[in-house]
């Protein structure tokens, strides 16, 4: 079993696990610009083990949002690990894997790892599947911890360009991540709608509760859109086999955990309907649609009104920078290492021009 864990920590480390932490090294420069401290950014990765979550977290923080408005956010972005952990328990759990194991593994399961993990299972022994698992998220959450607070100390550290660079990973990861997961109409609608609308609700609302009405109005509005290609009959696209995705990745107690505690209670239900489920159904629907409107507002509100070094930079030229890396996204096969590299080059050359 151990062999079988290391093999799995070692293909992390050779090139998943640095692209899911770079991602994460963005989440230590918002924390770090929104006066979260280090040790808070820090624990805020194996707690939450969530990218989206964390970003939501941090920026509502910085917003000021009071602590009933983070728990909703959060909690929204944290529905998704309910179909995720129910689809990859039944296919690395054993006969022998007891109840405490599974409920120990559904916490380490997250985007990068639920990717890989299924697209890499069917070629491994049923016996050593759970155990890849943990090495492989093993592995992704302890470098993405350190990266988390090197990001935190690096912006400290670096000039405005490098500083505002590092914190423009997180717009261009994680509308990519969306843009990669969409399965239909609807969820482009949903991406859509919560970058343009963040902005628009963000002057004429603000006070923290922005992102929510973002969330919920683009989401609304999305599944709408769905119901509405429905009742017009058309065909609903079919999510991505899993096999042909790829993957790229005291008071700090009391706030991580207002962060950690809702992905932490839907990773446990997803053990628990890990079998029948139907990822199909209306509701899921639904909430993935509010889900998705809502970090795509937390981008859009990063590329409206951001923190640090990143506001030296005009909205226009912010804009620009981000459409140049989704354009590369899409020219590129739909590469994430294309997106990041266009956005990042275009940007440090902005501060030069």
């Amino acid at each position: 079993m151990a062999g079988i864990f290391w093999l799995g920590a070692r293909e992390a480390a050779l090139g998943p696990a640095w692209l899911v932490g770079v991602s994460l090294a963005s989440v230590g420069t918002l924390a770090h610009d929104v006066g979260a401290s280090a040790w808070l950014a820090a624990a805020s990765t194996p707690l939450v083990w969530a990218g989206p979550g964390q970003l939501i977290f941090f920026a509502s923080l910085g917003a000021h949002a009071a602590p009933l408005a983070i728990l909703t956010a959060t909690t929204l972005a944290a529905v998704r690990f309910v179909p995720m952990v129910a689809s990859l328990l039944p296919r690395i759990r054993t006969p022998r894997s007891g109840l405490v194991a599974q409920l120990v593994a559904s916490h380490f399961i997250a985007v990068t790892v639920w990717v890989e993990t299924m697209r890499r299972a069917p070629a491994l022994p049923a016996e050593s599947r759970m155990g890849y698992m943990f090495g492989f998220a093993t592995s992704c959450m302890a470098i993405s911890t350190a990266t988390t607070l090197a990001g935190f100390w690096l912006v400290g550290l670096s000039p405005g360009p490098v500083a505002a660079a590092l914190l423009f990973i997180s717009p261009i990861y994680f509308v990519v991540s969306l843009a990669r997961g969409a399965r239909e109409t609807m969820d482009w609608a949903a991406l859509w709608l919560g970058l343009i609308l963040a902005p628009t609700f963000q002057s004429l609302i603000g006070g923290g509760l922005d992102l929510l009405v973002t969330g919920t109005t683009a989401g609304v509005g999305a599944y709408a859109l769905r119901r509405w290609r429905q009742g017009r009959g058309c065909r609903r696209d079919r999510e991505p086999s899993p096999r042909v995705q790829r993957s790229c990745g005291g008071a700090v107690r009391r706030d991580a955990g207002v962060a950690g505690a809702p992905n932490i209670l839907f990773r446990i239900l997803g053990v628990f309907l890990s079998r029948g489920l139907d990822e199909g159904s209306e509701a899921f629907a639904f909430v993935r649609a509010v889900a998705s409107a809502l970090l795509a507002g937390v981008v859009g509100k990063l590329l409206a009104a951001p923190p640090g070094a990143l506001a030296q930079l005009g909205a226009s030229t912010r804009v620009v920078c981000f459409l140049l890396s989704l354009a590369a996204f899409f020219a590129f096969r739909r590469s994430l290492l294309a997106a990041l590299a266009v956005g990042e080059a275009a940007l440090i050359c902005a501060f030069w021009l």
